[in-house]
């Protein structure tokens, strides 16, 4: 059967050679139009004998079943393949007039997408751009955090101008120009940012970010966070590695947080800035609080100057705490008591005790768990 130019009202079966059309389609909406044309003619493959019922929905029907396609917001699609927006385009006209008019099926970018495998070398660049002006006036969720994989940095610049839309931010950090890129932009939309910091250079500045007022949410992964400065006393969600000097000197400044996850990098050492004796620090609204370490042992004076009233959770490792299992349930104990707090959860990783060790000296807590090393 001959392959269809015209039907307005064509159903195409997508070929093996679809993977193929669909970054050439996309990459050459502002190229040459005669290629276009011939890529649009190509993506109808057979004509069915009836109006298949999907398209008698209305438009806005059509557009929900759309959205709720892509991974949910803010996770982002990939640029192409399967569960990307751009294969919806290739079904026929109307999914493609539909599509491209529904601005929150553009909204969440992977900048990190290898575009040196797209057919043309402008390709990156132009979907970039494509996904950009049909999100809209959108607010935005940005992945590019794998920016130093695919030297995707030229198109993340591209992307800044819209960082007034900015929402959600996941961004790995490997050249100080990445730093420069970021530096004094207004972010007025912004709730969570992830970063991620890998720049051999010892001697590069601070990441600033202070004009995000709605920031609420920060991961952050250096083990330098005394390079890092951001608005910390907004923060409610803190999810931190670094030195555990360096997370001293942030959890003094984020007084309203709820939620918080240390991962501590490195053992107390000389080598450190002295922090003796600890100041003690005042979470009063935290309700959960995760602490991890890949090493046997840190010092148990930073567990002891928490003092967290509305803590629910604990999750803790043993090592962090113990130098006997009688020493881990003592200073469990005082922490409790320092605190005031009552424990609806307890978490022990790493653990050299029994379940029933914690179940016996706390028997108020209701959830305890265990896990052995």
């Amino acid at each position: 059967m001959p392959l269809s130019t015209e039907g307005t009202s064509t159903t195409p079966i997508l070929t093996d050679n679809a993977t193929e059309i669909i970054p050439k389609l996309e990459a050459l909406q502002i190229a040459n139009p005669l290629e276009i044309s011939t890529l649009e003619a190509s993506r109808t493959i057979l004509e069915p004998s009836s109006h298949p019922p999907i398209l008698a929905l209305p438009p806005e029907i059509l557009s929900e079943i759309f959205i709720r396609f892509l991974p949910p917001y803010p996770d982002s699609p990939p640029f192409i393949g399967r569960y990307s927006p751009t294969c919806l385009i290739l079904v026929c006209r109307e999914w493609y007039s539909v599509a491209i008019t529904t601005p929150a099926l553009w909204r969440a970018m992977q900048i990190g997408f290898p575009f040196h495998l797209l057919p043309s070398h402008e390709g990156g660049p132009a979907l970039a751009r494509l996904w950009l002006d049909r999100s809209g006036c959108l607010p935005l969720s940005i992945h590019a955090s794998d920016m130093h994989v695919y030297n995707a940095f030229d198109f993340f610049q591209d992307v800044c101008r819209h960082c007034h839309r900015w929402e959600h931010l996941t961004m790995g950090i490997s050249e100080s120009d990445h730093l420069l890129e970021i530096a004094g932009l207004t972010m007025p939309l912004l709730r969570t940012l992830d970063i991620t910091v890998d720049i051999e250079d010892v001697l590069y500045g601070p990441m600033i970010v202070h004009d995000a007022p709605l920031l609420r949410s920060v991961v952050l992964s250096d083990g330098e966070g005394r390079n890092v400065e951001l608005p910390w006393s907004q923060l409610t969600s803190l999810q931190l590695e670094c030195l555990i000097g360096d997370c001293m000197s942030i959890l003094q400044e984020t007084p309203n947080l709820v939620s918080c996850t240390l991962r501590l990098i490195a053992p107390w050492t000389t080598e450190e800035p002295a922090h003796d004796p600890y100041t003690d620090i005042s979470l009063l609204h935290l309700e959960t609080l995760v602490s991890k370490t890949e090493f046997s042992f840190v010092d148990i004076q930073f567990f002891r100057c928490l003092i967290t009233p509305a803590l629910l959770c604990l999750e803790i490792p043993e090592g962090f705490l113990r130098s006997s299992d009688s020493d881990c349930v003592t200073l469990l104990k005082a922490f409790m008591a320092k605190s005031r707090c009552m424990l609806s959860e307890l978490r022990v990783t790493n653990s050299r005790s029994t379940e029933g060790t914690y179940r016996a000296a706390f028997p108020d807590i209701h959830s305890i768990i265990v896990s052995a090393r």
